[in-house]
């Protein structure tokens, strides 16, 4: 066999070459592939060898150009356009089935090697064998999907949201503006009040309460090294002449007048720097003109009433008058039965009145003069006479532990008695006046709104009598209606003057005491239930009938001091 015989590979799978993707093939190369994929495998292998032959011994220029195409296709990029062309002319013409194919041109393939070692042992075969199998990892190599490279990300670039975290967004500047219209409105509403809110109180008096200070209140117990079952002090208690001189300019005269009632004395404890004075109520209730007179000045000075409680028989004072020492307030839970205690007032308008004694019990329940209220007392034999009203009862530390009454002593016995005397505890007085500073009165009160006398006396009960001109009265039970406040609620009952309340709530009512121990734990606006009777003329003279009937009313507030 001759040895210039090139062997031509027989043809592939589709899958076994990649082609160029930047093959050109002319239109003569195109042709060429073109007759050979028309023409059976075996025999374009035969019509290779023979032109291969046949270029041999010929010089024409078909020879050639076989020649020069095989001798090009050392070319690894003329082959890859060559082998393109073709394969592209093949798959159109291929067999239905490409692996059968394949396996028919391996075996033809096997055949003819032996007619070929000699062309395989030069090393243009080989050569051919190599290209061969780099197709093939070509082919594999291109036929997986390019990698698409990732966007590169930018520095700082904002992350799209999702339609929730949108949501939620604008949920949050919803709420953040919502918050901040608030705030300014809170800041608005409270520079307009501050500017132009004054307190509304209901009392009787002309003083104002608007204070921006909290007045100082000067508290203290007793000295811790204190014994109470000992004499020994360690030289922390006073004299009666060492307390008389320290607590003295604590102590006022109280002078009040008016054209229709006449005039009244009584004394008060300075409570505070600013000019707080606490007395007993009836001393300044119900008149015109009050002034105050201070230990160490004949010249008096005008005050007032900041506020009142009928009720507990307590007032407030506000005076201008500069240079105050304020009293020393003390605990009146800290007292024993017999220590020494000092009482300073103004009895019969005669300032600076001391006097000294013992405390006789503690916890007394003395119902006062005035309304009858009881209030926890301290009884001491310390000589407590009109116009010590409102004085201060002092233990030997300097410290005022009680607010001196004549009013209490003369209303439990109906008299005056040597050795007898009482005064308002200080725990007790003191938060009522601490709340009349602060708002002009004592809120919890409540009032029916009427005036009464009780059927059970039989000096009312002979007044009843007289009205109707008869001799014995027909009721001997009851409360007597002799006025109706008419801002009351109970005004718009059927309720009138002279008729008569047997019960309230169920309860009978002969007294004020029973009364009050049936609105003892009533609210204002809580509604009460009356059985009430009415007496009139009956048909014939001297004879008089009655009819029974119920109301409801509803209790008021009663911030006006009066009880």
């Amino acid at each position: 066999m001759d040895e210039n015989i090139m062997h031509e590979e027989p043809d592939m799978p589709n899958s076994s070459i990649i082609p160029d993707k930047e093959s050109n093939s002319s239109e003569k190369e195109q042709s060429v592939c073109t007759e050979n994929d028309n023409i059976p495998d075996d025999e374009f292998i035969e019509d290779t060898v023979a032109n291969t032959d046949s270029s041999n011994s010929s010089d024409s220029s078909d020879n050639k150009n076989t020649q020069e195409q095989l001798a090009d296709n050392t070319d690894n990029d003329k082959v890859q356009q060559e082998y393109s062309s073709c394969q592209n002319l093949q798959n159109q013409y291929s067999q239905p089935n490409p692996y059968d194919h394949f396996k028919q041109q391996q075996m033809q393939y096997a055949q003819q090697q032996e007619q070929y070692q000699p062309y395989q042992a030069s090393g243009q075969y080989q050569q051919y064998q190599q290209q061969y199998q780099q197709y093939q990892q070509y082919q594999q190599y291109y036929q997986q999907p390019a990698p698409v490279p990732a966007a590169p990300k930018k520095k700082g670039a904002a992350v799209p949201l999702t339609s929730g975290q949108k949501k939620i967004a604008w949920l949050l500047r919803i709420g953040i503006i919502l918050t901040a219209l608030v705030f300014l409105y809170c800041i608005i509403s409270d520079a307009v009040l501050f500017r132009f809110y004054t307190p509304n109180n209901s009392t009787s008096s002309s003083y104002s309460t608007d204070k921006t200070d909290k007045p100082v209140i000067y508290r203290e117990g007793k000295p811790s090294s204190y014994d109470k079952y000992s004499d020994k002090t360690d030289g922390e208690s006073y004299t009666v002449k060492e307390i008389a001189d320290m607590v003295s300019p604590s102590i006022v005269q109280i002078q009040a007048s008016s054209a229709s009632s006449g005039g009244s004395t009584g004394s008060g404890i300075i409570l505070t720097e600013d000019g707080y004075i606490l007395t007993n109520a009836h001393v300044v209730n119900g008149y015109d003109k009050v002034t105050i007179t201070l230990y160490d000045s004949d010249e008096p000075a005008p005050a007032e009433v900041v506020g009142y409680d009928s009720k507990s028989d307590l007032a407030v004072l506000h005076t201008e008058a500069k240079d105050l020492t304020p009293a020393v307030i003390g605990y009146a839970e800290e007292l024993s039965v017999g220590e020494e205690v000092v009482a300073i007032g103004n009895p019969a308008g005669l300032r600076g009145s001391v006097t000294r004694g013992i405390v006789s019990a503690l916890g007394r329940q003395i119902r006062s003069g005035s309304t009858g209220f009881y209030m926890d007392c301290i009884q001491t034999d310390a000589a407590i006479s009109p116009g010590n009203s409102g004085g201060a009862l002092i233990n030997m530390y300097g410290q005022v532990v009680g607010v001196t009454s004549s009013k209490y002593g003369n209303a439990y016995f109906g008299g005056t008695y040597e050795g007898l005397g009482f005064a308002i505890s200080i725990d007790q007085a003191l938060p009522i006046a601490e709340e009349i500073i602060a708002q002009g009165y004592v809120s919890g009160r409540v009032r029916i709104g009427i005036t009464f006398a009780s059927m059970t006396e039989p000096t009312i009960q002979e007044e009843f009598a007289a009205n109707f001109n008869i001799d014995k009265s027909p009721c001997k039970e009851g409360l007597l209606i002799s006025d109706i406040s008419p801002d009351c609620d109970i005004a718009n009952t059927d309720l009138d003057v002279n008729d008569i309340i047997l019960s309230v709530n169920g309860k009978k009512v002969n007294d004020y005491d029973q009364l009050q121990e049936v609105i003892k734990d009533c609210k204002a606006d809580d509604i009460l239930t009356a059985q009430c009777r009415r007496y009139t003329f009956g048909d014939e003279k001297g004879e008089l009938k009655y009819k029974d009937f119920t109301i409801k009313f509803k209790l008021m507030e009663d911030t006006s001091g009066d009880f």
